[in-house]
């Protein structure tokens, strides 16, 4: 009898095991720079794939690991997919108290390629690749990435994720993902708070209770550790498919950095509810920050809580592989339109007076968006955002308030 062996499995496993060696090595010695906005799950990007069967073969194909939506199909185990997106945010209109008025505008541009390395059952693992270039003022929130939220200017980053899928309870479904990500950046935000290197290690543990064509629940945990870690900064809110924060310039905020800290932990909880074409999700979470000096650690903490309607009657699925919700599926001429709102609160109040701690406040926000999602490559966002702040720095205002309109025209093929 002869046994044949698939070598080219053998190949992947092996390197991706030396893969991991390695960056645990680095994490160790603390060599590497991190950045958890690399690889942020999906970046609200529009589907590539249009036909529904091979959406769904896709799915079956990942079964649980954390891939961007829109791939391209191929045999066997082995799912690969690219993206490139073009962002155009635009501020405008943006009111203070003391009646200034500003207009912002960026570009943003994304590369990303991801590629799942083997699959064995359901455990398996996947790699991935991601440039970023422009100066993305504005961060992700969505849900289980309101623990996510950094901002970067340039960085090319690389990751490797485990993934296992299984069974917990009669019906009940869970996925465990493990990321390990290093990027090498080149930050020079002149607008928004300093950002120093840190290593960074995410684990994130979903369970998907209920899951089909009506109704989708979803309930998760998270735990991120850094070493050397900036908090980053959330200000106020945009709706998008999940939502986004704008960053304002700091000089209108003074909430400060985080740049004498040693480490840094954050854990959040996380829910998703999804009824036809009504949407809700929302999360909490806690940020627990020691320093380098012998006084008491900072506790950071916030949540958010969006609800959206598809006008047109697409309901949003529920992506496995991710443990979100994905934009909708839409074959109409006129692309499906959907209505969302969301609040928005983050308490970053720190009482010490010394100068080097962070002179940060709270602020609450309020925002209405319209999305259009025309077609699988091209959405238009439109908000309107009404925010409070309360600093606690002496130097600025004691409470700032603000009304804004905000467009954001994204393509992606």
């Amino acid at each position: 009898m002869i046994i044949k062996y698939d070598y080219k499995i053998l190949v992947k496993i092996i390197f991706n095991f030396l893969l991991l060696l390695f960056i645990y090595c680095n994490i160790l010695c603390g060599e590497i720079t991190f950045n958890p906005n690399i690889f942020i799950q999906e970046d609200s990007v529009l589907h590539i794939v249009r036909d529904k069967k091979i959406e769904d073969e896709f799915n079956k194909i990942t079964s649980g690991a954390t891939l961007r939506r829109g791939c391209f199909i191929v045999s066997g185990e082995m799912g690969k997919f690219y993206k490139a997106t073009l962002n155009y945010y635009s501020q405008f209109n943006f009111t203070q108290t003391d009646g200034t008025k500003i207009n912002l505008s960026k570009g943003y541009l994304k590369c990303s390629l991801n590629n799942i390395l083997f699959k064995i059952g359901q455990f398996g693992s996947i790699i991935g690749i991601e440039a970023n270039t422009g100066l993305p003022d504005y961060m992700f929130l969505e849900a289980s990435n309101l623990t996510e939220a950094f901002l970067t200017k340039e960085s090319f980053g690389f990751q490797c994720k485990y993934f296992l899928k299984g069974k917990i309870l009669p019906f009940f479904e869970s996925f465990f993902n493990i990321s390990c990500v290093f990027a090498l950046n080149n930050i020079n935000n002149n607008v928004a708070i300093e950002y120093n290197d840190k290593n960074f290690l995410m684990v994130k543990s979903v369970f998907l209770l209920v899951n089909n064509e009506k109704i989708s629940v979803h309930f998760g945990f998270n735990f991120q550790y850094a070493n050397n870690h900036t908090t980053p900064l959330i200000v106020d809110t945009s709706i998008e498919c999940r939502g986004r924060n704008y960053n304002i310039n700091r000089s209108h905020m003074g909430t400060g950095d985080t740049k004498l800290s040693t480490f840094s932990s954050i854990y959040g909880i996380e829910g998703i509810f999804i009824l036809n074409n009504f949407s809700i999700q929302s999360e909490f979470f806690y940020n627990f920050i020691t320093w380098e000096f012998p006084l008491d650690p900072s506790v950071y903490k916030g949540f958010y809580f969006q609800a959206g309607y598809l006008l047109t009657g697409e309901k949003r699925m529920y992506v496995m592989e991710s443990g979100s919700m994905s934009n909708p599926f839409c074959n109409k001429m006129y692309g499906a339109i959907e209505l969302a709102c969301r609040f928005t609160f983050v308490d970053m109040h720190k009482p010490d007076d010394i100068v080097v701690f962070p002179k940060t406040g709270r602020t609450s926000s309020f925002t209405f968006g319209i999305n259009w999602f025309v077609n699988s490559n091209f959405k238009i966002q439109l908000n309107y955002i009404n925010s409070d702040f309360m600093f606690n720095d002496e130097e600025s205002t004691r409470c700032c308030k603000y009304n804004s309109l905000g467009s954001r025209l994204q393509f992606s093929i």
